[in-house]
């Protein structure tokens, strides 16, 4: 079995077609043979028909003309006996004569009713050879070689041996009798008789004239009577040979001597002619071919049998068989030969070409055609492959530039996101800085509120702490400004980073509409190889369809259905890495989102301190100004003391909160500058999927 597998597709195809053209040539000439011997045994029959006919004819023909002379003789008679007008002596030359003229005669006899003839039977007893005691008219006269011999007639009323004369007087008709031996078991002599009554004009019976039928004379007619094979049998009546050109041993005996024969018998007296095979006395079979003809003498039949071996059958049969086997040889031989090129060239070609296309686009050039030619399933297969091949193109190319698009905006993302991670670095260290001097502004807010308390120790140390607060205060005023500059300065950047993300994210949405564009040509690929794996599906029912004959196409829709699954593989393959790109996009924009999210919360809180900054410059500027109305004027110290009091109270809680709000606003930094982290490592996975996504479909040739 394996080495029929491993067998081309030619050799299977030619064995095959060999093979049932064996089988139907086989079928053929078995039938052809059966036929022929049918028509062997059928023209055997026909010749045996045929020469039985031929046979049965000449004895016809013979008993024809025994008729006519007897009748002749019998009307003669009837007008010399009602006329009176001849002798017994001349009737017996009248007889004499007859013979003379017909030598196919061996001798006539007449019997006729006591004084029928003349009614001088009494006085002409014993008066001649041809009368009997009585003087009856009983003559019969034979020749041999010109020389008469006349003599009287034996019994004329004991049953059997007197038939010849008892039949025709009951019968009043011709008669032909039964073979009948008329000698001794040592000298047999065997005659038939044929008789034919002398009627008056009142049809009343005066007598017979009739003749002998030797059996030995019926018998050189059969022995003489020349067949291609075989031999004739004359059988009587009552079913004894009356002549057999094989056995003379056999005549006037019985037929029925077989249980073959017994059966042969019994189906002729239906009255059928009948044909079968029996088995000869040495050993040979032979068909018997027996047929009934009219003897035209009172409804008596008689029956013709042709014997013809099997063997000269046969050898006519074997002859023709032997013809027959070479023709059909020579046609076989011609017809596989024949095929065996048609199948080359209109069925081995056209697929090695579909191979040899289908092994390069295997390797990934997808730019093969075939040239359609007609309109034949291969010329139709072709056409869809062209047409497989220019949408595969298609997809690869929408598939390429959607790869270099999503590459791109990859690229452009993971570089907003550096920008981002880079201007949430400045936002964290210039939220540091302002969260150092809330705290140093928180604690020179106490150490003036413990000088404050201290004012009322005395007014001499009022103008070290006025000097002290005024330096103080110029400090802060200072740093106040400057992180007023850096919180403005991050809320631009804040902004920037805000739009940098709303760019990201809306670039992450783009990358996932093509990722799902992406994903309904890969179902469009998927759609492909379904319908190529049904039509090699259809391809190989109808194949299996028309049978042995279709099983090369079943192959070849096999290897089809094969690549259709391949595709259909490398299909599902990149809708899994569409798949995981969708979900790595999601993830991002997702990850963008809370980033954003959180960005805007560090915007507003970066807002609030800018605003709590412009809160704490006014009043550190205030306070200066009330410090240098303390040192201008130490008698409004004590008033003004209670109101710087109350305002170093204000600011420390203003410097606690800033303190506070810039921890927020730090840790809200960090965690969008982890967010944008992420991003990026988002940005570059994407990357490197549509980088591996372009480096499969290098491997295409479109």
């Amino acid at each position: 079995m394996k080495k029929l597998t491993n067998l081309s597709l030619s050799a299977k195809l030619v064995s095959i077609v060999v093979l049932l053209l064996i089988v139907t040539f086989t079928s053929i000439i078995l039938f052809n043979l059966k036929q022929l011997r049918s028509v062997s045994i059928e023209n055997s029959g026909l010749q045996s028909w045929s020469a039985g006919d031929e046979y049965s004819e000449s004895l016809q023909n013979k008993l024809v003309n025994l008729r006519g002379t007897l009748q002749t003789l019998s009307t003669t008679l009837q007008e010399v006996q009602a006329q009176h007008s001849l002798t017994r002596d001349e009737v017996v030359g009248l007889l004499q004569s007859t013979l003379k003229v017909n030598t196919n005669l061996s001798g006539l006899y007449m019997a006729w009713e006591p004084n029928a003839f003349d009614g001088n039977d009494k006085a002409l007893a014993k008066s001649n050879a041809y009368t009997d005691a009585t003087g009856r008219f009983i003559a019969s006269v034979n020749i041999d070689k010109d020389q008469f011999t006349i003599t009287a007639l034996g019994d004329l009323s004991t049953p059997g041996l007197a038939d010849y004369y008892l039949k025709p007087k009951e019968t009043k008709k011709f008669n032909v009798i039964k073979p009948t031996n008329y000698g001794t078991a040592d000298a047999p002599s065997l005659f038939s008789s044929v008789t034919f009554p002398i009627l008056d004009k009142d049809g009343n019976f005066l007598g017979i004239i009739g003749t002998g039928l030797p059996l030995a004379d019926l018998q050189t007619q059969a022995e003489a009577f020349k067949m291609e094979a075989g031999y004739v049998t004359l059988i009587a009546q009552d079913g004894s040979y009356a002549a057999n050109a094989a056995n003379p041993d056999l005549l006037a005996k019985p037929y029925v001597d077989t249980p073959e024969k017994t059966a042969l018998w019994a189906d002729l007296q239906v009255g059928n002619p009948v044909s079968a095979y029996t088995q000869e006395p040495d050993g040979e079979r032979v068909m018997r071919s027996i047929r009934p003809f009219d003897l035209e003498a009172n409804g008596e039949h008689w029956y013709v049998e042709t014997v013809i071996p099997e063997s000269f059958i046969n050898q006519t049969y074997n002859d023709s068989r032997l013809i027959s086997l070479l023709i059909t040889l020579g046609a076989l031989l011609l017809l596989s030969a024949l095929i065996t090129l048609v199948i080359r060239l209109w069925v081995v070609r056209p697929l090695a070409k579909f191979g040899e296309k289908m092994k390069l686009m295997a390797d990934g050039d997808l730019t093969q055609t075939i040239q359609v030619k007609g309109r034949d399933e291969f010329s139709q297969l072709a056409g869809h492959f062209n047409e497989m091949t220019t949408k595969l193109k298609s997809m690869f190319h929408s598939i390429n530039e959607l790869a270099l698009t999503v590459g791109a905006t990859s690229q452009q993302l993971t570089s907003s996101s550096e920008q981002t991670g880079k201007a949430s670095e400045s936002i964290a260290e210039a939220i540091q800085d302002v969260a150092q001097g809330a705290e140093t502004q928180y604690r020179h807010s106490g150490e003036t509120v413990k000088e404050i308390m201290e004012m009322t120790l005395g007014i001499k140390r009022i103008a070290e702490s006025s000097l002290t607060a005024s330096a103080s205060a110029n400090v802060a005023s200072s740093q106040t400004r400057t992180g007023s500059v850096k919180v403005q300065q991050a809320i631009t950047q804040m902004g920037s980073m805000k739009q940098a993300a709303d760019h990201s994210e809306q670039a992450l949405r783009i990358l996932g509409t093509k990722s799902e564009e992406i994903g309904g040509i890969v179902g469009l690929i998927t759609t492909i190889s379904q319908q190529t794996n049904l039509l090699a599906l259809n391809a190989a029912i109808e194949a299996a369809r028309v049978g042995e004959h279709g099983r090369g196409f079943g192959v070849v829709a096999d290897e089809v259905r094969k690549l259709a699954d391949q595709t259909k593989q490398a299909a599902t393959q990149i809708a899994e890495l569409i798949s995981e790109i969708k979900d790595g996009t999601g993830n991002a924009i997702r990850n963008m989102s809370v980033g954003t999210e959180e960005m805007n919360k560090g915007v507003n809180i970066v807002v609030e301190s800018g605003q709590l900054f412009q809160s704490i410059m006014v009043e550190i500027e205030r306070v200066n100004d009330q410090i240098q109305e303390v040192s201008s004027a130490s008698e409004q110290m004590s008033a003004s003391s209670q109101q710087v009091s109350t305002s170093v109270e204000q600011l420390t809680v203003i410097a606690s909160d800033a303190m506070e709000n810039s921890s927020s606003v730090a840790a809200a930094a960090e965690e969008q500058l982890a967010t944008m982290e992420e991003i990026s490592s988002s940005s570059e996975s994407l990357s490197h999927m549509v980088q591996e996504l372009l480096d499969k479909l290098s491997k295409f040739k479109i």
